[in-house]
């Protein structure tokens, strides 16, 4: 738990809550999320969701034509989410909301990992209709040191996915 400006963050679930604690406390304790779902609750249902060959095919239907590109720049490297369990491993690690918000299901949308020496540093969520930079969050939503050279990386190398979105 993180607790900051009246508002707490759960790292386990991700759920925000208004708070007067000032503490890092073991989120079972004060997590309202993590004591009304349980651990086992919320381990099936995100079970359920990557287990969801529906939804996987429906990812992969909607960004396959993007999958196989990787942007590169010395050691950092930039690439498409692959799957469903990449959305929740990058959430977990991140400590951010790519998989709990369900970005996988967003339509106009790609998100993409960024590393560096197989490092994450950032996730990206690149629109494409406008073809630009929607948002790039490091850990807790927080711009990593690189953030500026992937913000630059991606905008030169925007044309690539351009490309694959019409080479249908």
């Amino acid at each position: 738990i993180y607790v900051g400006a009246k508002k707490a963050w759960c790292s386990c679930c991700g759920e925000v809550w208004e708070s007067d604690l000032w503490t890092r406390k073991k989120h079972t304790d004060v997590c309202p999320h993590c004591k009304a779902k349980g651990k086992d609750a919320r381990e099936k249902i995100r079970k359920s969701i990557l287990e969801n060959k529906k939804i996987m095919k429906r990812y992969e239907d909607r960004v396959g034509k993007y999958l196989g590109i990787v942007v590169k720049k010395g050691d950092l490297t930039i690439q498409p989410l692959q799957d469903i369990k990449a959305f929740y491993d990058e959430g977990q690690a991140m400590h951010h909301c790519v998989f709990k918000n369900e970005y996988y299901k967003k339509n106009g949308v790609l998100v993409l990992s960024a590393r560096k020496a197989g490092a994450r540093m950032e996730t990206i969520e690149l629109s494409t209709k406008t073809w630009s930079i929607l948002q790039s969050r490091g850990r807790f939503n927080k711009n990593s040191a690189y953030h500026n050279k992937i913000v630059d990386l991606m905008n030169n190398n925007m044309d690539k996915f351009r490309r694959a979105a019409v080479c249908e």
